[in-house]
């Protein structure tokens, strides 16, 4: 895991030449000063890194603006995993648009530690290649899932809301029928 501090040697920028780079995770993602910072990391040209994490650790210091623009420019890998907010209630729709940008690249999707998510982007239905979507753990206020694409193959659910368990259970949940063309199913 890469900390970003406000500090020499602790940017973004420090990753530019670490082109073997198959996984990375990325924390305090609130430390980064702009888009220009980010592009000089160069991750959309590693060409190996298929698993990224990213993380923000300090909420009260977000800029939200910026937060786009740092996704934007990090183009993710075949897997992202988004961590570690506990204020973010849904996803914006400058997000749902960047999950339109990426539908054809993103093969696996994990959203945990977002402890007052409410709601997922609608734009999921759209990622055309991806297989995996795994929620939580600690996703707590998640009641209901988007319609999700026809590549998905597993999804994976825990942590969540019961209501959310209710809804999608195997023996006649309400909205079991939305999941029923993924074949591999857990949700607990």
């Amino acid at each position: 895991m890469f900390r970003l501090r406000d500090a020499s040697g602790y940017g973004i920028g420090e990753l530019e030449n670490m082109n073997y780079l198959c996984k990375l995770g990325i924390n305090c993602l609130e430390n980064v000063k702009d888009a220009e910072e980010v592009c000089s990391a160069k991750l959309c040209s590693k060409r190996r890194l298929t698993d990224l994490t990213l993380s923000w650790s300090n909420t009260d210091s977000r800029n939200i603006d910026l937060d786009e623009n740092v996704l934007d420019n990090l183009r993710p890998p075949k897997k992202l995993r988004i961590r570690g907010n506990d204020e973010v209630i849904s996803f914006p729709n400058e997000a749902e648009q960047w999950f339109l940008r990426v539908s054809s690249s993103l093969s696996e999707l994990e959203i945990s530690f977002l402890k007052s998510l409410e709601s997922l982007p609608s734009s999921l239905e759209s990622l055309s290649s991806l297989q995996k979507l795994s929620i939580g753990p600690s996703v707590r206020m998640l009641r209901e899932l988007p319609n999700l694409p026809p590549s998905l193959e597993y999804l994976y659910v825990r942590g969540c809301h019961p209501e959310l368990k209710e809804r999608y259970r195997e023996d006649g949940g309400s909205d079991r029928h939305k999941i029923a063309h993924i074949p591999h199913i857990s949700i607990h």
